[in-house]
């Protein structure tokens, strides 16, 4: 399902997190990093509900304020999401596989035009990349990872009427974090055709 070695250093605690089904077992395997690690640990396991915009079904709408002159600012923290999209296409979208946790924002275009998205991390590296569809299969029309922690993540896309999907997203599976005010979807449309 997933995994993770270091994510805080230099205490080198570990962290994963995954949506669970209902009724079905899961197993957690705790290992050092080498054939010769060894030593105690405190394994901690909570469950906390799904949050809505970590499934594609739970895609949050930022049409409506994405189609003003301001257009759309969502805040949010992807701390506790899990890992839903990272199609292969990514690596070509962003520059780098994308498994870390993943929020997911819809904007459905009524007319051609921009859609412009910009991403501010505080102090994580984030990723955005905007889909063609919500699942492993997806297109990916364009995206941004700039690499380093805090670094805005930006890019601007031509659409035609459709549905598009905004991802926020990270390179490492351990790095999630706050959207202060971040900027996600911007869609400019002309008024007038």
């Amino acid at each position: 399902m997933t995994v993770n070695d270091d994510i805080a250093t230099p205490s080198l605690r570990s962290k994963v997190a995954w949506q669970a089904t209902g009724g079905q077992d899961y197993f957690v395997l705790v290992s050092g990093s080498s054939a010769t690690t060894s030593g105690p640990f405190v394994l901690t396991v909570t469950s906390d509900s799904t949050p809505v915009n970590d499934l594609c079904s739970g895609a949050i709408d930022l049409t409506s304020a994405a189609m003003t002159p301001a257009g759309a600012t969502a805040y949010g923290d992807t701390t506790g999401y899990a890992s839903n999209l990272n199609p292969p296409i990514i690596a070509t979208c962003t520059g780098a596989m994308t498994p870390g946790p993943d929020a997911i924002y819809r904007v459905d275009a009524a007319a051609n035009g921009t859609l412009m998205f910009e991403l501010t991390p505080t102090d994580w590296d984030g990723a955005v990349y905007v889909l063609d569809g919500c699942s492993g299969s997806a297109n990916c029309l364009g995206g941004a990872d700039m690499g380093g922690d805090g670094s805005i993540d930006s890019d601007m896309i031509s659409v035609t009427p459709g549905t598009y999907y905004v991802v926020v997203d990270s390179q490492q599976p351990s790095r999630a974090g706050c959207l202060p005010g971040a900027l996600i979807g911007i869609l400019s449309m002309p008024l007038c055709q």
